[in-house]
């Protein structure tokens, strides 16, 4: 996961592994592109971070080519943007605050 927020972060982290799966939360850009090398199954993206735009990770996996879903998390509204990430190939989309039933489905989902 990839969140600056502390008690997003740690909300959504708790959420997570009652569903089963592991977490590792990271608070900015640079230790996300990091991680990649773990090759995540899940990640759970803030786009907005203090350090850049999460779409940068978003296209770095896709560019990669690793088998990884995304879910962005975000409060843009521009439709532009969103479709930038739509384009990226964003797995879900999911506006702030976190609609947790949407979250939850797609997680047993996966």
């Amino acid at each position: 996961m990839v969140e600056d927020d502390a008690s997003t972060a740690r909300a959504l982290t708790l959420i997570i592994r009652r569903r089963g799966w592991e977490v590792v939360a990271v608070s900015t850009l640079a230790e996300g592109l990091r991680k990649l090398h773990d090759l995540p199954r899940l990640v759970v993206l803030d786009l907005m971070l203090p350090d850049g735009d999460g779409a940068v990770l978003l296209k770095s996996i896709r560019d990669r080519q690793i088998a990884t879903r995304v879910v962005v998390t975000t409060g843009a509204t521009d439709p532009a943007r969103l479709g930038t990430l739509r384009r990226l190939g964003v797995d879900l989309l999911l506006q702030k605050p976190v609609h947790l039933p949407d979250l939850l489905k797609f997680l047993d989902g996966s």
